[in-house]
């Protein structure tokens, strides 16, 4: 099995909506280091990796990805 990284960042809310429309105008493009997944807070990147989330994250990663066809 492959393992990848995720990279996770912390942003407010004001932060993410000023980085995301600089992205739509041009002004910025994002580099392929920046994070994928954004957080509000450190304590709100905690919750998801709570020990029951990380078993419920082990268990989605390990389940074969499903089609618009498969979920008929």
């Amino acid at each position: 099995m492959i393992k990848k990284t995720l990279k996770a960042g912390i942003m407010s809310p004001a932060q993410f909506k000023a980085w995301t429309i600089a992205i739509a105008s041009g002004q910025v493009k994002p580099s392929p280091n920046d994070p994928k997944v954004w957080f509000q807070s450190i304590e709100s990147f905690s919750k998801v990796l709570s020990e029951g989330n990380r078993g419920l994250l082990a268990i989605i990663a390990e389940a074969p990805v499903a089609t618009g066809s498969d979920c008929r």
